[in-house]
């Protein structure tokens, strides 16, 4: 039995190498939305369920987002966006995305067979959801299902 995911968006995508980047001015070039690991949630378990969201604040991390457990029924995610960083300064972007998510496993456990909906056998890579970021410099649009946000 798997525990469920939990990624953390730093590196490659979200890194520390901003700081520089950032100073010398340069726009920054990923964004992130109240939908971003409902998203990622599609796409690593390879599903068009519809996904619910549960976004936490600035400063929520360690008090509410920590603590908090992605559910495969109804089938929902929880994002947390970090704006400070490396060297402690507060960004005007997000610096990290967390998201906490179920591996495809578990949601095809969890969810009644139906024809109505699909679940891959094995999750994505988390650097296949990086890749698909930074080649098209944006949020992928890869799955048809919306996302409700609570």
């Amino acid at each position: 039995m798997k525990a469920p995911l939990f990624l953390m968006f730093v590196g490659l995508v979200y890194g520390a190498s901003i700081d520089a980047y950032a100073k010398e001015g340069g726009t920054y070039p990923l964004v992130t939305d109240d939908a971003f690991c409902a998203r990622v949630q599609q796409f690593i378990a390879g599903t068009d369920l519809a996904v619910e969201n549960v976004l936490y604040g600035e400063g929520s991390y360690w008090t509410t987002f920590k603590k908090s457990k992605p559910l495969t029924q109804p089938l929902t995610t929880h994002q947390y966006a970090g704006y400070q960083l490396a060297n402690g300064e507060s960004a005007d972007f997000p610096v990290s995305i967390a998201c906490k998510m179920k591996t495809a496993e578990r949601i095809l456990t969890a969810q009644p067979a139906s024809e109505n909906f699909t679940i891959a056998d094995e999750d994505r890579a988390c650097h296949d959801w990086q890749a698909q970021v930074l080649q098209h410099q944006r949020l992928p649009e890869c799955c048809p299902a919306g996302y409700s946000q609570t």
